[in-house]
């Protein structure tokens, strides 16, 4: 059973919404990677951020971004 705090799924676009890390300011925008199914990690997610790095976050900092918005 998937257990995220919000309904991501890979290919979904997300913005960081909330400070968390000082190389993602709030606005930084990628798409969901990856969803490790390791129990410890079942709220986090990966994110290809558009700036072509990467890396495996809370979901909490994280909002979706709808299809039409920017």
């Amino acid at each position: 059973m998937n257990r995220l705090d919000k309904p991501f799924k890979v290919g979904d676009r997300v913005v960081v919404s909330q400070k968390h890390y000082p190389s993602l300011p709030v606005g930084t925008t990628g798409t969901i990677d990856r969803i490790p199914q390791e129990r410890w990690h079942q709220n986090e997610v990966t994110v290809a951020w558009d700036s072509g790095e990467r890396s495996t976050l809370g979901c909490f900092v994280l909002d979706k971004i709808e299809p039409g918005q920017k």
